[in-house]
């Protein structure tokens, strides 16, 4: 059974194409062990839903108290009908909570993976795919546990080294696998394998992925609950950076977003001169070069897909364009507040003040985040936020030697 089929190299190619602006092709080799990493916006996420579009998959996300039993299985209270004498479950009688083994993402997508890979009788099996989003939120190492011996694969896309399942899992999965033909194939593989491979795997007593397994992953960099990842860990993955770049339809036009700022009327306002939107792609682009200047690091950017439109610029138009003040301060400002100038400082005088007026007056004050509401924190105070847009579009880097 070959590790990919035709369908497969055009789902994965058109990721790629997707995201790093080439002509999707037919002939891309499909890593089985893949992390796609960038700043956050990028598209990672997005990518992999369309790459696994006809896909079979199971999505699972990580965090900081996920563990081996959140990931693979662990036993849980479950209700089930009461057992008569005739240890036969009593169909009308009371429910009663009893402990059961309950298989978790890897689990689950495991036994996909094989039932795919018996039924194929000859063809290409079809593929599983086990995504793991913010692979990096969580501990690998205690996640994965002895799992991580089997991500070692060989030239055929098997696991290279078997491993003994415990014996929770080995009674699950000789279950699970009661009525799966393994093919004997699997013997000549694993020719040096001390017994029989093929009665092993179904009967649980050891883990070995087949070929048709796909574990893909989504890192952001600039998580700040984040635990490391080791070198032994990083080696038995492919990794896959993605760029941050203008934002594309599937057809390959140009999305076009724009920022638009509304008074209390609904009317927009002028923003830059006398335009009364500005470009998303441009307002990235210099909020980018802020934060390189203040980080030396891309790991803190803004990818295109940070934030959605909401709003529609025309009534004709088929999706939204528009993001909106609200977005805007609620979801950028917020986060390049908390996440990147808390951490790098607030010296630029021509980034983060602003004048205010009184009785004729002007006086520069220190700009805060709660500056971009109104008194009452209901409304975003529109005037602050255009200066400040205004602000950032003229910002240079004075830090930069003329050459």
């Amino acid at each position: 059974m070959g590790i990919y089929d035709n369908d497969i190299k055009r789902d994965i190619a058109a990721i790629y194409a997707l995201l790093n602006g080439v002509k999707p092709t037919c002939t891309l080799e499909t890593p089985l062990q893949q992390v796609f990493y960038g700043a956050p916006g990028t598209g990672k996420s997005f990518g992999i839903k369309l790459a696994t579009k006809n896909q079979s998959k199971i999505r699972t996300t990580f965090h900081p108290d996920s563990d081996y039993s959140t990931f693979v299985g662990c036993y849980k209270p479950t209700m089930s009908n009461e057992i008569g004498n005739d240890g036969q479950e009593n169909g009308g009688g009371k429910k009663q909570i009893e402990y059961a083994f309950v298989a978790q993402s890897f689990l689950k997508a495991y036994v996909k993976a094989w039932e795919f890979y018996c039924s194929a009788e000859g063809e290409k099996a079809k593929a599983q795919f086990l995504i793991i989003e913010e692979i990096n939120r969580g501990n690998c190492a205690q996640i994965f546990g002895d799992l991580f011996q089997l991500l070692d694969r060989n030239e055929d896309g098997y696991s290279t080294y078997p491993i003994v399942a415990d014996t929770d899992i080995q009674k699950y999965l000789s279950k699970e696998f009661g009525k799966v033909n393994f093919p004997d194939e699997l013997n000549v593989i694993y020719v040096d394998y001390d017994g029989n491979i093929v009665e092993d795997i179904k009967n649980g007593t050891v883990l070995v992925l087949p070929n048709n397994f796909y574990i893909w992953a989504t890192m952001n960099t600039s998580d700040q609950s984040l635990f490391p990842i080791d070198s032994a860990f990083k080696r038995r993955w492919d990794w896959k950076y993605i760029k941050i770049k203008k934002g594309k339809k599937e057809n390959g036009e140009e999305l076009g977003w724009n920022i638009q700022i509304k008074d209390a009327n609904g009317e927009p306002v002028k923003i830059i001169d006398e335009n009364t939107t500005l470009s998303w792609w441009n307002f990235i682009q210099k909020v980018n070069e802020i934060i390189a200047s203040m980080t030396s690091s891309a790991d803190k950017q803004l990818g295109y897909f940070f934030c959605k439109p909401s709003e529609k610029a025309n009534e004709t138009d088929e999706k939204p364009t528009i993001i909106t003040a609200d977005t805007l301060v609620g979801k950028v400002i917020f986060y390049l507040w908390n996440d990147v100038f808390k951490d790098y400082g607030f010296e630029d005088a021509s980034l983060f003040t602003y004048q205010e007026e009184n009785n004729g007056k002007k006086t520069e004050k220190d700009l805060a985040f709660a500056d971009f509401y109104d008194e009452e924190g209901e409304q975003v105070n529109t005037v602050r936020l255009v200066d400040f847009l205004n602000r950032i579009m003229k910002w240079q880097n004075n830090n930069t030697e003329n050459e």
